[in-house]
């Protein structure tokens, strides 16, 4: 079946588009229902995100939005963000897939290696005391009773099926020097390290936790050039020897594999009426029809 890689300026180009991908993620989501959900999350968050329309009206945001819808689809996270799992995120031209806390926490439990994994914020009024014992780490955290102060570090606890425990502990000055060091997008205005630092400090000592006990390591990684710099622990380097290719063969290996045709080229927008998908194929969404123009 013929599909499109093009993405136009309108709500109803977009569901066109996004229709004329759905060969592009029928590997990663087979399941007609769950794929329907999946681009009906991906619509939405076109619609909703002024930074996300203007990247695509350029060829690498066209790329990079439908690599990143790839990358969405493989992990099987849901994209609302309600559910705080994974988001697609614009920076200038360059569109992004990122895991969300939730997101590291579903996929280190489908490993299946995990009983339980979670993080909290501790407050500089809170008491945490850390513990190591003869079954693993352990801690009480006890939360002030009254004004909790500012947020002092963040920790992280997993544990495993074989009944150990484990917890990792990182200040918030670890975080952020961390986040400085390695973010391209930590002094983004209105970014995610400006709005919900202390989020994404818990989702900073959630990856490191997964490192520590190898655990990221049988989680699929997004490829290696578009991957987050803040996904690295600060004492457990990047797997930058993971390679593109070795990516790819991680995701085959899973009945999964990404359609390299349709991310090596993006034809121009074309005219709305000579790119409009057939009727049968504009079902897949399961969204009315023509909307106003958005942008």
């Amino acid at each position: 079946m013929a599909h499109t890689t093009a993405i136009a300026v309108s709500d109803h180009d977009v569901k066109q588009a996004l229709v004329g991908w759905t060969p592009d993620i029928e590997a990663f989501l087979p399941d007609k229902s769950e794929r329907r959900a999946f681009l009906n999350q991906a619509a939405l968050m076109v619609y909703e995100k002024k930074e996300l329309r203007q990247a695509l009206s350029t060829d690498t945001g066209k790329i990079s939005f439908l690599r990143s819808l790839q990358k969405a689809a493989a992990d099987r996270l849901s994209l609302n963000p309600q559910d705080g799992e994974a988001c697609i995120i614009a920076y200038g031209d360059t569109i992004r897939y990122q895991r969300e806390k939730n997101g590291l926490c579903v996929l280190a439990n489908r490993t299946g290696a995990v009983e339980y994994i979670g993080a909290d914020t501790v407050y500089e009024k809170d008491t945490l005391t850390l513990k190591r014992t003869a079954h693993g780490d352990d801690f009480e955290l006890t939360p002030s009773q009254g004004e909790r102060g500012r947020a002092k570090g963040y920790i992280a606890f997993v544990m495993l099926k074989s009944g150990r425990s484990f917890v990792k502990w990182m200040t918030r000055a670890q975080v952020e020097a961390h986040a400085k060091k390695y973010s391209k997008a930590y002094s983004q205005a209105g970014g995610a390290w400006q709005t919900s630092f202390d989020g994404m400090g818990e989702k900073t000592v959630i990856n490191a936790i997964l490192y520590d006990l190898h655990i990221a390591k049988v989680i699929p990684q997004p490829l290696a050039e578009e991957e987050e710099a803040i996904d690295v622990t600060p004492d457990a380097p990047a797997q930058k020897g993971a390679s593109a290719a070795d990516v790819e063969k991680q995701l085959a290996d899973a009945g999964q594999t990404i359609i390299k045709e349709a991310v090596a080229a993006v034809a121009p927008a074309p005219d709305v009426k000579a790119s409009a998908a057939p009727a049968a194929e504009q079902g897949e969404l399961g969204l009315p029809g023509s909307a106003p123009d958005i942008f």
